[in-house]
């Protein structure tokens, strides 16, 4: 827009999703609109490495990686794949099976 000559505004920007362009809902008159200033009601947070690898173990797969893991690591159909996200404890079973005997799939072998 700038090497056109044009002048570029800063402004807030929505979405149309029917018409598929970006419509102005508001100007800023000077860069200083845009400012930032710490909420006085938030702690400092500064996570040790230890606190963040307690976090992180106890963060649950979600399901969409659920399932995308038991088609590639089973061989399932997305169909059957999707039985053992919806039914937990039938997923954690198949997960605490042995190697060779994970093979929910007839098809499937070795």
């Amino acid at each position: 827009m700038r090497t056109k000559g044009g002048r570029l505004i800063q402004s807030t920007r929505r979405w149309d999703d029917a018409a598929g362009i970006t419509e102005e809902m508001r100007t800023k008159e000077d860069a200083h609109d845009y400012r930032y200033f710490p909420d006085p009601d938030l702690m400092p947070l500064a996570p040790t490495d230890a606190w963040l690898a307690e976090v992180k173990s106890r963060v649950v797969e979600l399901p969409l990686a659920r399932k995308q893991r038991f088609m590639k690591d089973y061989g399932l159909p997305a169909s059957d794949a999707q039985t053992f996200v919806w039914d937990v404890p039938l997923g954690n079973y198949l997960k605490g099976l042995p190697k060779s005997r994970r093979t929910p799939n007839p098809l499937r072998t070795g």
